[in-house]
């Protein structure tokens, strides 16, 4: 993740992405995603978001598709708009990038659009952990969760324990970062 040190910087990288490059196009994504909590000008920053997105899914980049359904989430005003996010997700997914399989999953978890269903957010983290190279922390970390409360399966504190400290050792030196991490950190502390 690009964090400018000044508008140089930031001109150049944002440059690189309206002439088309998918790396630049990416951090300008993380960074206007970061932007958006603390801006005043949250329109134009979702204008700015909306036209990058568009352009990674014109390339064909499954972060594209992933980001195309974070960003429908954030608008979300009815079921239509879940289920195009859903389809973003899985394409995204089916496109080799198994966080596609996470949000998904997350969704499902967080009970996005009514109830949570703890059936459906096992299969899609599960899926994600099983056809990942290296798990995301956001899978194992509800997983483990899933174990500690008893969500879908009997609760059982030594998987949960697992796979909480998985979520914090695929973190990796993002450990004190990574919101699931952390997540995972706080859950396991409570069950010592």
């Amino acid at each position: 993740m690009i964090y400018f040190d000044d508008y140089k910087e930031f001109y150049n990288v944002f440059k690189l992405a309206a002439e088309g490059d998918i790396d630049a196009t990416k951090e300008m994504l993380n960074y206007l995603t970061l932007l958006t909590a603390d801006s005043n000008d949250t329109e134009m920053i979702r204008m700015l978001k909306a036209t990058f997105i568009d352009r990674l899914v014109d390339e064909s980049s499954s972060v594209g598709w992933i980001k195309k359904g974070d960003y429908i989430i954030e608008n979300l005003k009815n079921e239509e708009d879940l289920k195009s996010a859903l389809k973003c997700y899985l394409r995204g997914a089916m496109m080799g990038d198994t966080f596609g399989f996470d949000m998904i999953g997350e969704t499902y978890y967080k009970g996005i659009a009514g109830e949570p269903d703890y059936e459906m957010a096992w299969i899609f983290f599960w899926l994600s952990i099983e056809y990942s190279n290296v798990p995301n922390a956001l899978s194992l970390c509800r997983i483990g969760q899933m174990f500690k409360y008893g969500q879908r399966v009997d609760i059982n504190e030594d998987d949960a324990s697992f796979f909480l400290s998985k979520a914090i050792e695929v973190a990796g030196e993002y450990a004190d970062v990574d919101d699931y991490a952390l997540l995972a950190k706080k859950e396991l502390a409570e069950l010592v």
